[in-house]
């Protein structure tokens, strides 16, 4: 059990470390290939921290362990709402962007609705993997549109991601290596993760989605909680929000649609009706939240923490 504890902690480590230096090397690309800040904010940061989820996903139905990569998405996702954005609002109450809580909000709060459909299907497979992605490809258009529309001198929502993003390799040879280095060890510690939280299931008797909906959605959402704690501190609240919002539609669309393409399978028995009904609600009441009075108090910060709570040890005793 150490072994596997070791292994879990050092694949983490490397997946974050990988995260890092792969978000760094594709910044520097795009930015000498004058690519606009705002692409750069959308696919580096906006759906960049939500690498480590997308490798171990596939890594994870490829070895035929769906119920993990699927029982990890909707645990990151959960994870994101009650855990990362309750905890940046504690810190500094989050104000929000009408134009992009409209566009960002809904979408992910279809992506939640997707995810409920797909647990009443029963199936993720090929046509379901497509209309997953379709939308996901709905979203970005959507975004590219309107921030080619917003005048010169402001600042959108991704653009803003954009600027989070410090030491950019100045020369664009390092920043295709730092590119290859980062998704090799991406590649590397998602193996390591999956490998150990396998043996964690067989060590303890707990089911894979269990595994994947907390031990495994927590770890991978670290870089989502770096960049919105980072966010929060510097008083960048769209980026904190945004960050959420952003990750949560590409693992609703794109980590399930492309696990469905790869390796189409069963809805996992594992996953309850109660963990969709969480995500769900959580995406719902967040974005009702936010829409409401612009803002992410800390007083709704601290009960959707206290939420996360309940949801965990109700979760625990039914499987225990």
């Amino acid at each position: 059990m150490l072994l596997d504890v070791g292994e879990f902690l050092l694949g983490i480590l490397i997946l974050v470390l990988g995260s890092e230096i792969l978000l760094r090397g594709a910044a520097g690309l795009k930015r000498f290939l004058r690519v606009p800040e705002f692409v750069i904010g959308l696919a580096i940061v906006g759906f960049g921290t939500s690498l480590p989820e997308l490798i171990i996903g596939l890594g994870a139905a490829e070895v035929g362990a769906q119920e993990l990569a699927i029982g990890m998405v909707i645990g990151s996702n959960i994870f994101n709402l009650l855990g990362i954005l309750a905890i940046a609002a504690l810190i500094l109450p989050i104000k929000t962007d009408d134009r992009a809580l409209k566009r960002d909000g809904r979408f992910m709060a279809l992506s939640a609705i997707a995810i409920g459909v797909l647990a009443l299907y029963g199936q993720l497979n090929l046509i379901a993997s497509f209309l997953l992605l379709t939308l996901l490809g709905l979203y970005i258009a959507l975004v590219v549109i309107e921030e080619r529309r917003l005048p010169a001198d402001t600042q959108s929502l991704y653009s803003s991601k954009a600027a989070l993003i410090s030491r950019v390799p100045s020369s664009p040879w390092l920043a295709a290596l730092l590119a290859l280095v980062g998704a090799g060890l991406l590649t590397f510690g998602s193996g390591l993760v999956i490998e150990s939280t396998v043996g964690f299931a067989v060590d303890f008797g707990v089911g894979e989605a269990i595994i994947g909906l907390f031990l495994v959605a927590i770890a991978t959402s670290s870089p989502e909680l770096v960049v919105s704690l980072i966010a929060a501190r510097k008083k960048f609240y769209g980026v904190a929000v945004g960050n959420i919002l952003g990750s949560n539609i590409f693992n609703g669309f794109g980590v399930l649609g492309l696990i469905g393409i790869f390796e189409p399978t069963a809805w996992p028995k594992g996953l309850m009706s109660g963990d969709i009904v969480t995500l769900i609600f959580a995406s719902l009441g967040l974005w009702w939240a936010l829409a409401s009075d612009h803002c992410l108090t800390r007083r709704e910060g601290f009960i959707a923490l206290l939420l996360f709570i309940a949801y965990t040890i109700w979760r625990f005793s039914v499987t225990m």
